[in-house]
């Protein structure tokens, strides 16, 4: 009996899953080509005042190799900043916000921030007594804060505290924190991490 050849052709389903295929495969080389880092903001004012977490944040961040590293200062500054990210294939994997003179633009700050996890670093005020002990000072503000951060999109979300005695503490474990985190998108690093920070508070609310 002669050899027969089979003639297969696609059929339009098989063309579907080839192209569906070739689809998952673009997004998934799409992703693995996009670069994700931290966007660090926080207000001139609370760097001429020299209580600049993110500042710090930044200089340990760019000491251990992570770049680029944004930074803002302002709403129009971040948007900004945010397309050129854009634009050359970066985005934010976290946001850091230190809330001191900010928390009248973190609701703006919504949209850019989307669905990205934050991390917001909220000063805190304490009094010493005879230079030996600390406590905290009960801060009005406070609550005003965190009413904001409610209004916010839900995201993954960590309040940390920070002083003018712990900054440099502060700023470190965030570091240490956040490149852990960048390593495999895990928010548990930022989480387990704040537990180092004096009287640290969280609010980690899920997609």
């Amino acid at each position: 009996m002669p050899n027969s050849t089979r003639i297969l052709r696609a059929t339009p389903s098989s063309r579907r899953r080839a192209k569906a295929n070739r689809s998952t495969r673009i997004e998934d080389w799409a992703l693995h080509q996009k670069k994700l880092v931290p966007f660090l903001i926080e207000s001139q004012f609370a760097r001429e005042q020299g209580l600049d977490p993110c500042a710090r944040i930044c200089r340990h961040l760019l000491q251990a190799g992570c770049t680029p590293v944004p930074h803002g200062e302002t709403v129009a500054e971040v948007n900004q900043i945010a397309r050129s990210m854009k634009s050359v294939g970066c985005e934010a994997a976290i946001f850091v916000v230190n809330t001191l003179d900010a928390k009248g633009m973190i609701q703006r700050l919504d949209p850019v921030m989307g669905e990205a996890p934050a991390l917001f670093l909220r000063r805190e005020l304490m009094a010493g007594k005879s230079g030996l002990t600390d406590h905290l000072v009960p801060d009005p503000d406070t609550a005003h804060t965190l009413h904001v951060l409610g209004k916010l999109t839900i995201r993954l979300t960590s309040i940390w505290y920070y002083g003018s005695r712990n900054l440099d503490q502060v700023a470190g474990h965030a570091a240490n924190a956040i490149l852990r985190f960048l390593e495999d998108r895990q928010f548990r690093h930022i989480e387990a991490m704040r537990n180092y920070t004096a009287n640290g508070f969280s609010d980690t609310r899920f997609r």
